[in-house]
């Protein structure tokens, strides 16, 4: 039992660790672009390391003879949102890097 405490515990922390990568590690690249890029795709893998630790669970809960009903509607539920934030995050990010492009442009130009 202490082998899946561990494993649940090493994941969660990893799940952890990259929802806060943008806020611990500041700026990734000068280019802002790339950077906005980079700061959004930690946030959606973070949610998806969300449906994965749901899974290690469900095994842990199968090999303990709980019910999964709940556990497996957790996993449903993360699944979907990661859907929606993906679609959510990919349209922000469009339009974001819309905008950042234009200004940049402009200032390059010399306009702003």
């Amino acid at each position: 039992m202490s082998a899946e405490i561990a494993i649940t515990a090493f994941i969660t922390l990893s799940t952890v660790l990259v929802f806060l990568l943008p806020r611990l590690y500041g700026k990734f690249s000068d280019n802002k672009i790339v950077d906005i890029l980079i700061e959004r795709c930690c946030y959606v893998i973070g949610f998806y390391l969300m449906v994965m630790n749901s899974a290690i669970i469900a095994e842990v809960a199968t090999t303990a003879g709980y019910t999964l009903d709940i556990i497996f509607r957790y996993m449903w539920l993360f699944g979907m949102a990661g859907y929606l934030l993906m679609i959510v995050t990919a349209l922000k990010t469009l339009f974001d890097i819309t905008r950042l492009y234009k200004t940049l442009v402009k200032q390059r130009r010399g306009f702003e």
